[in-house]
């Protein structure tokens, strides 16, 4: 059966390369980062306390990747819920082309405001709760959803755990930060790593396990890397809709941008760390 799991983690890692290169939605470069960290990410998925007798929600699960990693790695049932349909069209092309069992459902509807579904043993969420206004409530009512006694998995970002050395330069990291709140959006955490546990406990939630994770690289980076690149890619096309928010001016992108391909190639320490927290309900 192992064997069997790495031949699939091995044709999904693949698949993930071949959409990489339609670059489809402004969202994309989401499946960079689910790619660039799928050996930390699937360590913990591993560890987590699910069997094939469990149905667990995903709240937020974008493209499926997750979902799909869960039902291999757990055998338990995943239902997918997400309100952006070109993700979900994705995902449901990710199960067509890599057909897996139990086979996850991918149902379309708002996190903020869950449909009921019955028997729901476990829920899961990655980098959701830093766009919400109130994501101690919203913790809450997901723990609602599950049965007493169930698991709820959270993984978060927090911009405090983030380390590069050297720095980028300034004109870029301007840029970098008017990203960030663009990302954040109104109302939005991107410190929340750190208020999990604290607001999990004040929602009725147990926190079981707790760990700070680490995705660090440390060598040479050079401005044609696909990272870089990337990094450019994804500001460039949410441009429109930050210079209309009044967080960036074009010229100040170029600017940054300009100064960021300058700066390279060079020797780079760079650790990224979220937060992923257990709690039972």
């Amino acid at each position: 059966m192992g064997g069997l799991w790495v031949i699939s983690f091995e044709q999904l890692d693949q698949w993930l390369v071949k959409e990489l290169r339609t670059f489809e939605t402004t969202e994309d470069w989401l499946l960079l980062q689910t790619l660039v960290t799928r050996d930390t990410r699937r360590q913990w998925l591993g560890r987590l306390p699910w069997t094939s007798r469990d149905r667990v929600m995903d709240f937020g699960c974008g493209s499926g990747i997750v979902a799909w990693e869960l039902a291999a790695l757990k055998g338990c049932q995943v239902i997918g819920l997400d309100q952006d349909e070109t993700a979900l069209r994705r995902a449901r092309r990710l199960i067509a082309d890599l057909p897996i069992q139990p086979s996850p459902q991918f149902i379309p509807g708002d996190v903020l405001h869950p449909p009921f579904v019955e028997k729901i043993t476990g829920g899961f969420s990655r980098f959701v709760l830093q766009y919400v206004s109130n994501p101690k409530t919203l913790l809450g009512l997901w723990a609602r959803q599950l049965e007493k006694g169930s698991y709820l998995a959270i993984e978060d970002i927090d911009d405090g755990f983030i380390v590069e050395y050297p720095e980028p330069p300034a004109a870029w990291q301007r840029v970098v930060e008017a990203f960030r709140q663009y990302q954040a959006g109104p109302g939005g955490d991107r410190l929340i790593g750190r208020k999990l546990a604290v607001w999990g406990k004040a929602a009725g939630l147990e926190v079981m396990t707790l760990d700070v994770a680490p995705n660090v690289y440390s060598g040479p980076l050079q401005p044609e890397d696909t990272t870089v690149q990337f990094d450019i890619l994804r500001i460039r096309q949410a441009l429109p809709a930050m210079v209309s928010q009044g967080l960036l001016d074009p010229e100040d992108f170029q600017r940054g941008v300009d100064a960021y391909l300058a700066s390279l190639p060079h020797d780079m320490f760079i650790s990224v760390s979220t937060v992923r927290i257990l709690f039972r309900t």
